[in-house]
Order: structure tokens, then C-alpha cells, then sequence
């Protein structure tokens, strides 16, 4: 799902895959193994090159085979109407 960039009907409800999206591990061509952020790599907020989890998060296998995917907890409280944010 994350390859394809897939939402479906709810991306309104929940935002879209590449919203949701944290950190990946990606296997390269070349068979070396990344990670775009989180620990042992580059902060997630940077203005230093490129997204990387942003461009691997719908390219379709092209770029790499995704891995492991680290995506975002929504938790929706029935009765406050209040949205927490787990990362």
C-alpha cells in the first residue's frame, strides 16, 4: 500500500499514505539497505535535499522495494471529538 501511494475512499477521514508515513527501510538495487529517517539518519524535518520518504512512498518499486514501514497511530476519542497524534 505504501509502494502505490493507496487511500482509498477514507483519505479524507484519515489523511493520505504519504500523510501517515514515518520512516521506511528500503532495499536498494544495488542491495544496500536504507532508511530514510528516524535513528542513524537524517532528521525528518530538514531543508537538506530531498524527502526520502515522501519520494519512496509512491514509486511503485521503481526506486527501491520497500521494507518496513513505520506509519503514524491515529487515535479518534468517541466522546471528546479531540484527535491525538501518536508518532
Amino acid at each position: 500500500m505504501a509502494s502505490t501511494n493507496a487511500s482509498g475512499t477514507n483519505a479524507v477521514y484519515y489523511g493520505t499514505m504519504k500523510q501517515n508515513v514515518l520512516n521506511l527501510e528500503v532495499v536498494l538495487g544495488s542491495g544496500e539497505v536504507m532508511k530514510t529517517s528516524g535513528i542513524k539518519a537524517r532528521p525528518r524535518k530538514s531543508s537538506a535535499g530531498l524527502n526520502l520518504t515522501e519520494l519512496y512512498v509512491g514509486s511503485e518499486g521503481v526506486l527501491g522495494t520497500i521494507t518496513k514501514v513505520s506509519s503514524l497511530l491515529l487515535l479518534w476519542l468517541s466522546h471528546g471529538g479531540c484527535c491525538c497524534l501518536l508518532p
